[in-house]
């Protein structure tokens, strides 16, 4: 049984790792990182331009969390 729980996590992982590369096509996605702690979730996302990612005053960043968090029920 523990073996399903190891393979829906690896699933989660390769739909976020596409989610991103899909939606950071443009800033040139490069590789992502998760840090869970017990408070939130870190998610962080390497970028060759991060100007494109972030967005005018953080607004494509923001779009982007919300999507995270209701497409993958992140805190």
């Amino acid at each position: 049984m523990i073996e399903k729980t190891f393979v829906e996590h690896g699933v989660k992982m390769v739909e976020l790792e596409n989610l991103l590369r899909k939606e950071l096509n443009k800033a040139g996605f490069t590789k992502t990182e998760i840090m869970k702690t017990p408070l939130v979730t870190r998610i962080m996302v390497s970028v060759v331009r991060p100007s494109l990612a972030i967005g005018k005053s953080g607004q494509n960043i923001k779009q982007l969390t919300k999507t995270l968090k209701r497409s993958f029920a992140l805190e």
